[in-house]
């Protein structure tokens, strides 16, 4: 697993497939899909989807850059999934966590 994480943090920006992660293994998918599960105790999408959401997370407190420049760049290509999941994560919007960030800042 070692090896598909380190993969996964290099690639996060691209689109990441889950046959491509298992052929890099040797894996059929489904092999692939279980034995990720049972090692990180998260599934594959929910994984890389983890390691782009703690990246756009730290570009919001230290950037002020566009927040959908930011969402693309880090892979995800889908705005309304990532807003969901980050209001999930976090408790409120990337823009209300970013006014929040910089309030605590003054």
């Amino acid at each position: 697993m070692k090896q598909i994480c380190n993969y996964i943090e290099e690639h996060y920006r691209e689109r990441i497939l889950l046959s491509s992660a298992a052929q890099l293994l040797g894996f059929n998918k489904d092999y692939f899909c279980r034995l990720f599960k049972k090692s990180m105790g998260v599934s594959f999408v929910n994984y890389v989807n983890h390691v782009r959401m703690d990246r756009i997370y730290h570009d919001l407190m230290e950037s002020d850059e566009d927040i959908l420049r930011i969402i693309e760049k880090h892979g995800f290509e889908n705005q309304k999934l990532f807003y969901k999941m980050f209001r999930e994560a976090y408790g409120c919007s990337p823009r209300e966590f970013r006014a929040e960030v910089r309030s605590d800042r003054l």
